[in-house]
């Protein structure tokens, strides 16, 4: 989906040189529509068409109220990111951040060996960074501030993944800081977002036989105090 993202909606770096709404709120749509469309794939054919066999949870499915307070919660993180990715472009825009062009990906065996291996490590990074930052918001202060909204949802559902606290949100895409560090590709700032804009769909489904299905968070959920 990256892939499809990057190169259907490419980062149009020469506009990104200065700022303008029309680009930015460009990049805001783009994340929004995809976050839409993948998190309302899994709730339509899970929740709607029956596609689920195995629900953790048979006899709760969240109401209108809650549905509404999730998907907002998702806009405003979609959102979020896309204004990441502005910062990001015209960084590179601008010659702030370095970074490999499109045409040098795989010109050498140096820049082969980082794309290839950047595209791989992002998501191992990603488990790592999100096992720390997530045991630290369960710190009692930024977890009732701030994380008690996430957890709102006790009984999760594909739009609970991405339901935080704005705050959260800014603390939870802090994960695409090596981008900030190593000389990479924007395709790997985009594949390092867009994983992590709609990787908590599928965990946070609520059925234990759709991919991705996750019974240890869903446990977290209902009991908060594990499986961090």
């Amino acid at each position: 989906m990256a892939l499809a993202d990057y190169i259907i909606c490419p980062y149009d770096l020469e506009k990104a040189k200065t700022w303008s709404a029309d680009w930015v709120i460009y990049r805001c749509a783009v994340n929004t529509f995809i976050m839409l469309t993948y998190f309302g794939f899994w709730s339509l054919t899970l929740y709607s068409l029956g596609f689920g066999k195995r629900k953790f949870n048979p006899e709760h499915v969240a109401g209108p109220s809650r549905m509404f307070h999730n998907v907002w919660y998702c806009v405003l993180g979609a959102v979020q990111l896309g204004l990441w990715e502005a910062l990001f472009m015209n960084c590179y825009a601008t010659g702030k951040l370095d970074y490999i062009k499109d045409e040098e990906l795989f010109s050498s065996p140096e820049n082969i060996a980082r794309t290839v291996g950047f595209t791989l490590a992002i998501p191992l990074y990603r488990s790592v960074h999100f096992y720390f930052a997530h045991r630290f918001i369960h710190i009692r202060a930024l977890y009732k501030y701030v994380h008690s909204l996430h957890h709102r949802n006790t009984d999760i559902e594909p739009f609970a993944g991405l339901c935080m606290h704005p705050i959260e949100h800014l603390y939870y895409y802090s994960c695409v800081g090596p981008s900030l560090v190593f000389k990479m590709s924007p395709f790997h700032t985009m594949w390092h977002l867009i994983h992590l804009l709609i990787s908590p769909a599928a965990s946070h489904s609520g059925w234990e036989n759709c991919m991705q299905a996750d019974q240890f968070h869903y446990l977290h959920h209902r009991k908060f105090e594990c499986n961090y």
